[in-house]
């Protein structure tokens, strides 16, 4: 459930020097004035497995002009900057979904790691600043062709206000200030990024058979961290220690329900409240009981459109206030947009497997809730 995540984790000034004096210093200098443009120290911490912990370190911090209203950079306050994935430091890779526990001890880890290579001793993980938190969910299928039919499937929706990047056959990920929607197939990511480093060839092919299965979903959340910790304050008038806007550790899991983020973010890529499939008749039935057969008949074509061409072509095809009405219904009589009995427009005979399966839609019993009732979801393991 929680893969990548960054911590801000403050140090003394002493051990800034110390760090400082024994790292390897990266500048850009002005020749013409002697002016350093920029500085900064790069670490890369190397364990077994050869999975990896970024780290760098700084003293630079922003605040804001009280004349001004302006942002300004001020210096003297050292800290430290981790990037890690959870699943990777307990496991070797990160075909697994692995809960708070898990971020407790793979924080652990690398604090020990890190102060056996420094000599440098940290504060405990409770007190890091999160600033970056990657929740996921696993969803396991057949076979990779199958996960690249359903995320072609997918390709054809779009995220309220945002632009959709389209990788291929393989993913879709949608950006924004607040988080970034990934979907993808993990067995192309897999055989890219990771299964060159594992050396023994069976274990190598088991991950990559494992991974060919998963259709993966992960939430970056960076600026969405700081919204719910306002949030939460104005809310229930509690008030916590920041450093850059961000909480530490233990404040964050009191505050942030990872899992509750991830659901909230993809149904709203799914349009409405639900994430389970249903059958495109069951969906004009409830149409036409709420709305009457004309009105219902109305919503129903702008349903299919959706779950046949996509958002920017029914938005193109039909009034703007149709639609938003129809959107408006979808969600209130929580009615799905994945689609289990859509069938393609062409002759089998003319199309690869790929392009046929595209056109069936999901499984009957499938759904994107993240619970152990559903079979395609992999719950999260225990450290």
């Amino acid at each position: 459930m929680i893969d990548t995540v960054g911590f801000y984790v403050m140090i003394s000034k002493e051990d800034f020097e110390k760090l400082y004096c024994e790292g390897v210093m990266t500048q850009r200098i002005d020749k013409s004035t002697g002016f350093v443009e920029f500085e900064y120290t790069n670490f890369e911490v190397s364990h077994s497995y050869n999975y990896r912990v970024q780290w760098r370190m700084d003293d630079k911090y922003y605040v804001k002009d009280h004349k001004t209203k302006v942002m300004v950079e001020e210096r003297g306050i050292p800290y430290l900057r981790f990037e890690f994935s959870i699943p990777k430091i307990l496991n070797g890779h990160n075909l697994v979904s692995v809960g708070t526990e898990g971020l407790i001890d793979a924080c652990a880890l690398v604090r020990l790691g890190f102060e056996k290579m420094t000599g440098v001793s940290l504060v405990g993980p409770g007190e890091w600043y999160p600033y970056r938190v990657d929740s996921c969910a696993n969803f396991l299928f057949d076979s990779i062709t199958t996960v690249k039919s359903y995320i072609r499937y997918l390709q054809r929706l779009d995220y309220p206000r945002r632009l959709g990047n389209i990788y291929k056959d393989t993913g879709i990920y949608f950006a924004s200030r607040h988080n970034t929607l990934k979907l993808y197939c993990k067995g192309e990511e897999f055989k890219k990024h990771d299964a060159p480093r594992f050396i023994d060839e069976l274990e190598r092919q088991r991950l990559q058979d494992l991974a060919n299965k998963m259709l993966r979903i992960e939430v970056e959340n960076k600026r969405r961290l700081k919204y719910v910790i306002e949030k939460h304050e104005k809310e229930f008038g509690e008030t916590f220690n920041k450093f850059k806007g961000f909480v530490n550790l233990e404040d964050l899991l009191y505050i942030m329900d990872f899992k509750k983020q991830t659901e909230h973010v993809m149904k709203k890529f799914m349009v409405g409240k639900t994430t389970r499939v249903m059958r495109s008749l069951q969906v004009f039935d409830i149409l036409k009981d709420v709305y009457g057969e004309r009105q219902g008949r109305t919503f129903h074509s702008v349903y299919m459109l959706l779950v046949t061409q996509g958002q920017m072509e029914t938005k193109r095809r039909v009034k703007k206030s149709t639609y938003y009405d129809a959107i408006k219904a979808f969600r209130e009589n929580e009615i799905s947009i994945l689609v289990s009995d859509i069938k393609p427009d062409i002759d089998f005979k003319e199309v690869s497997e790929f392009e046929y399966l595209l056109g069936l839609g999901f499984p009957s019993d499938f759904s994107f809730e993240m619970s152990e009732s559903n079979k395609y979801y992999q719950m999260p393991i225990a450290a």
